[in-house]
């Protein structure tokens, strides 16, 4: 064998070794998915920071007088998507002044200002009845936020649903009863540790769904799938064609 065959053979076993390394890396996808109807009619996984909760009618409900400094309820629940769709519906009484917060991405949680419970680093959905009724999508750090979308709708009153998504780009799409309302992109943050929810009395949530994105994930970088099939398709053809060559030269 010359060295011209030798090093063709060495660049074939170096790609098959690439393509093994792309084949077996660390998948994240749906692996940080998760979901809670409450149809068991309790809420397992949720962690109480003050207020009452009830599932016993199958919905978790906040009710009654928290007995803090304001009549806030506070319960989190642990979750890492960052990028993916989030679904839920909640339940408003637009008869009274209710604020509501839904940090669906969140580093952690903590009390800012008069006891808001609000992310750390992360994204949140802003509910308010008191004044000129809107729903504000909010980018958080861990000293102030700022208001990157906004929807002013006539009234909220009853049951919601409310869809989230962001995909690979950054690009979030915020959907009331199936309508799109707020539409904007922003990658400040890309990792999350905590889903909450904040409100005050007689609201209540249900049928919380989170899925993650398909993707592979490295130090927090997300892939597509299709990127990663793509040049994968390429090397393998790329190693077919020097295999052809190899098993032609030797032939000849």
């Amino acid at each position: 064998m010359d060295r011209k065959l030798a090093k063709t053979t060495l660049l074939v076993v170096g790609i098959s070794l690439l393509l093994a390394l792309v084949g077996n890396f660390p998948r994240c996808s749906a692996q940080n998915s998760w979901s809670d109807d409450f149809s068991d009619g309790n809420y397992t996984g949720w962690t109480v920071e003050e207020g009452t909760f009830n599932a016993s009618n199958y919905i978790l409900e906040a009710s009654g007088d928290p007995g803090g400094i304001v009549d806030w309820h506070k319960v989190r629940h642990s979750s890492q998507v960052a990028y993916g769709n989030w679904s839920l519906d909640m339940y408003i009484n637009g008869s009274e002044d209710t604020l509501f917060y839904i940090s669906f991405i969140a580093d952690s949680l903590f009390d800012w200002g008069p006891s808001l419970y609000v992310p750390r680093n992360g994204y949140a959905l802003f509910f308010d009845t008191e004044g000129p009724t809107r729903m504000t999508l909010e980018l958080w750090t861990s000293e102030d936020f700022d208001e990157i979308g906004i929807w002013q709708p006539s009234a909220f009153n009853g049951w919601q649903n409310i869809t989230i998504t962001r995909d690979f780009t950054g690009a979030f799409t915020v959907s009331v009863n199936g309508t799109s309302r707020i539409s904007v992109t922003d990658n400040d943050h890309t990792t999350s540790a905590q889903f909450g929810w904040m409100s005050d009395p007689w609201s209540a949530i249900d049928n919380v769904i989170v899925n993650e994105l398909d993707g592979y994930n490295n130090n927090n970088h997300y892939i597509p799938i299709e990127l990663l099939l793509l040049v994968g398709g390429v090397a393998i053809i790329i190693v077919i064609v020097i295999i052809a060559v190899i098993y032609l030269r030797r032939r000849g």
